[in-house]
């Protein structure tokens, strides 16, 4: 299991309660350009991230949401699942469903 967050205060929690082992690690990334390895990951979960990139109807926060949904499926491998947690307000159904729609692409 690996757990990431963009903040190095929340990784630094998760690491006090959670201390890491050989089968759970942590680290600072962006959803938005990850460092893994392409199809890294047989599931990918995303628990309000996109809710926190789409907090706008901006072009810039559909932007941020189409960028992290590239690379969330990216560090999938073949066969791989992307659970998405989300309150889907529109904001965030929007890029979810023109990301998908388009085969992957922004």
């Amino acid at each position: 299991v690996t757990g990431v967050d963009l903040s190095r205060l929340a990784i630094e929690r998760c690491e006090r309660l959670y201390p890491a082992s050989d089968r759970l690690q942590w680290g600072v990334e962006d959803v938005r350009s990850m460092s893994f390895r392409d199809g890294s990951f047989d599931l990918v979960v995303d628990k309000g991230t996109l809710d926190s990139l789409t907090t706008d109807e901006g072009v810039r926060a559909y932007n941020s949401a189409c960028d992290a949904l590239a690379e969330m499926t990216r560090v999938l491998a073949p066969g791989g699942m992307l659970v998405c947690i989300s309150l889907l307000q529109p904001c965030v159904l929007r890029p979810i469903l023109s990301f998908f729609l388009r085969g992957g692409d922004r």
